[in-house]
C-alpha cells in the first residue's frame, strides 16, 4: 500500500522556549518553531492488518456526474 510520509528534524529555534511536555512527547505545540527542514515521501507500507475491534477504511473516488456512482481506490 502506498503512504505520504512527513518527516522534519528536530531543531528548535535558539529564541523558543521547548516546554517540559513538547520535549517528553516530542509533539510541538508551535510546529513551525520546532520543526525544520519537512520532507515528503511515497513510501510503500505493508497492507494493515486490523486487530479485533477495528476496521480498515478505503477511499472512494468520485467517477462521473453522478455522486451515486463510485469506484474503490485501489492502493
Amino acid at each position: 500500500m502506498k503512504g505520504l510520509v512527513l518527516d522534519a528534524k528536530w531543531d528548535p529555534r535558539p529564541d523558543y522556549a521547548v516546554s517540559d511536555w513538547e520535549k517528553e512527547t516530542g509533539k510541538a505545540i508551535t510546529g513551525s518553531s520546532i520543526w525544520r527542514y519537512p520532507k515528503l515521501e511515497v513510501g510503500d507500507w505493508p497492507d494493515p492488518t486490523p486487530g479485533p475491534k477495528e476496521v480498515i477504511l478505503a477511499e472512494l473516488s468520485r467517477r462521473g456526474r453522478r455522486w451515486n456512482s463510485y469506484e474503490w481506490v485501489t492502493w
